[in-house]
């Protein structure tokens, strides 16, 4: 099992206490990715164009250690991420693309993004499989974001 890294210190957290009841059901895997961050230098205007874009409000935290940020919607236990304060890092489209869930149409979320002020890096692509659709944009403050929907 991969170490456990505190975030602020990243240094090995202390591991979970080994449990000597062998009748109890081994942890439940976690996924692969587990946490995102969208950087912005305009937090309040990214904020907006993701809320709009999605047509969900994020939610907005200011927490003491991470500071403000907004998170997106979606289950407890599957990948979190939200739109934060750059600090550390700045917005980009080069590197890792997020792909951010857009329900049943992608369509009309691709429209959106253009009225909001992102542009279309890469145009809506068929999946196979029944995947779904795909496509990736450059929002307003220059990150490159995938979006993903049933069509």
């Amino acid at each position: 099992m991969p170490a456990t890294l505190e975030v602020e210190t990243m240094r090995p957290a202390d591991p979970e206490p080994v449990r000597s009841d062998s009748s109890a059901a081994p942890p439940a895997r976690a996924p692969a990715i587990t946490w995102f961050e969208i950087p912005a230098l305009d937090y309040e205007a990214t904020v907006a164009f993701y809320d709009a874009l999605l047509g969900t409000p994020l939610q907005r935290v200011q927490d003491p250690e991470m500071g403000a940020y907004a998170k997106f919607d979606g289950p407890e236990d599957g990948t979190q991420g939200c739109v934060a304060r750059a600090r550390d890092h700045k917005p980009s489209a080069d590197g890792t693309v997020v792909y951010l869930w857009c329900g049943l149409d992608l369509d009309p979320v691709l429209t959106r993004a253009t009225k909001l002020g992102g542009r279309i890096a890469a145009p809506k692509c068929i999946l196979p499989h029944g995947i779904g659709a795909v496509a990736q944009i450059v929002d307003p403050e220059g990150n490159r974001v995938g979006l993903h929907a049933r069509r």
